[in-house]
């Protein structure tokens, strides 16, 4: 089953002066946050897309945990929408 989930960019960019006086850009803080409109419970942040992509199934499967644990269904996931990344859930095999 497939979900869509909402990739925040937070890399932030300034410039400094270099020691010639000329300016160089610095990125800062590089990474994605990442959200589930449908699964609010399941929140991430990665140094990298790659990282993000598989933390965020991580971060799925153990809110889905939450949902069976407590008897709770679980929500369905939405229609993709533009800039969506959809994120494959399955439960692992607990044996």
């Amino acid at each position: 089953m497939l979900y869509p989930a909402q990739f925040e960019d937070t890399t932030t960019e300034h410039e400094v002066i270099d020691g010639d006086g000329g300016y160089v850009l610095v990125k800062d803080n590089e990474g994605f946050v990442v959200t589930f409109r449908d699964v609010p419970e399941a929140i991430i942040q990665g140094r990298n897309f790659i990282e993000a992509v598989d933390m965020a199934q991580d971060a799925l499967r153990t809110a889905m945990e939450f949902y069976d644990e407590d008897g709770k269904p679980r929500p369905k996931p939405s229609e993709p929408r533009h800039g969506d990344v959809m994120i494959v859930f399955e439960l692992l095999n607990k044996d």
